[in-house]
């Protein structure tokens, strides 16, 4: 990962960290970043890689949000698909734009611990 990348990363990670308000609700943002590992079979063409997420969105109340995310996975392709057609390189990238409402309990039975259900659809 590129110096720019992770100063592109810790100022969504800044930026999201603070509230906002508005008046007929509550700005939600989220950003994550993990490592993407392709199950079979596409595990058999696609190699281990990266992923970013970011995602913004209104909470309608204490409970319910409506957010938009997008999600950028890497998926190189492993030498086994490359040989064979003799190509130096190859890229692989999938992106996800979504509309999710979500429903969430910040604490059960006066808990530290709480749970969501998001749901929704968009293009892949």
């Amino acid at each position: 990962m590129t110096s720019r990348s992770v100063l592109l990363v810790t100022l969504l990670a800044t930026v999201s960290a603070l509230p906002l308000c508005a008046q007929s609700g509550t700005f939600t943002f989220n950003t994550g970043a993990g490592i993407s590992t392709p199950l079979n079979p596409t595990s058999q063409y696609a190699g281990t890689s990266g992923n970013f997420q970011a995602g913004a969105g209104i909470k309608i109340n204490k409970r319910s949000s409506i957010i938009g995310e997008f999600l950028w996975t890497g998926l190189p392709p492993n030498n086994f698909v490359l040989h064979p057609i003799s190509a130096p390189v190859g890229h692989i990238n999938l992106y996800t734009l979504t509309a999710n409402y979500r429903y969430g309990i910040d604490r059960i039975h006066g808990s530290r611990y709480g749970m969501y259900v998001i749901g929704g659809g968009g293009w892949y």
